[in-house]
């Protein structure tokens, strides 16, 4: 990946662990399961990839395993169909660049 731009964009859900605190482990895992599917499949339909997730954080990658030339628009728009999920207090952003090439010393 070093040298190629890519798109990095951080979801989460505000109140999660408070809104969940009294659930049942199986309701527990019926909700994060819904959750992490929907992101899932978000971030497929926009070319991006899931590289990591703890509870309700997210974080998605485009043009990093994946090539992606529009990847800056398929971030932008997965961040707002993320942040269009009615049923969660959503927070997303989105960040793009290109890591510097490394030299030889």
């Amino acid at each position: 990946v070093a040298g190629r731009a890519i798109s990095v964009l951080a979801f989460g859900v505000r109140g999660f662990h408070n809104k969940t605190a009294s659930y049942h482990s199986k309701q527990m895992c019926t909700l994060q399961d819904a959750l992490v599917s929907k992101v899932v499949a978000i971030a497929t339909q926009h070319k991006g990839v899931l590289d990591y997730f703890q509870g309700d954080h997210f974080v998605l990658s485009f043009n990093a395993v994946t090539p992606s030339p529009n990847h800056v628009q398929n971030a932008c728009v997965a961040a707002v169909h993320l942040s269009d999920m009615a049923t969660w207090n959503a927070t997303v952003g989105v960040s793009s660049g290109r890591e510097p090439s490394r030299s030889s010393a």
